[in-house]
């Protein structure tokens, strides 16, 4: 993920679809924003996922900020992503901020979803 938002003064907010053996199938860019935000819209996820054919995704986004902390908004979107995706048979496996050198994992975390 550090490649792909490495230098970003906007964040960016990718999907990256996964196969049944967590291979990476397709890293989706659903959206660039401004400093602070990039929109993203739960059925983009959706259809991301099933185009790709995805078994899972990983959610993956940057702070340019360089703080890594996940915001309330970030942990809002990731609860209503896990319950738009999980009724389709698509496990959320993580979700990723990246902020300069650092990565923080939400599942590592244990917030995942919360």
């Amino acid at each position: 993920m550090r490649a792909l938002t490495a230098g970003r003064t906007e964040e960016v907010f990718y999907v990256l679809c996964l196969d049944q053996r967590a291979r990476l199938l397709f890293p989706a860019l659903l959206s660039r924003g401004t400093v602070n935000e990039a929109h993203v819209h739960p059925r983009q996820v959706v259809e991301v996922a099933l185009r790709h054919k995805a078994v899972e995704v990983i959610l993956a986004h940057n702070h340019p900020s360089g703080n890594a902390t996940p915001s309330a908004a970030d942990r809002h979107l990731t609860r209503i992503l896990l319950n738009a995706l999980t009724p389709i048979g698509v496990r959320l496996v993580d979700h990723l901020i990246t902020a300069g050198d650092r990565c923080l994992s939400m599942a590592r975390e244990g917030i995942l979803g919360l």
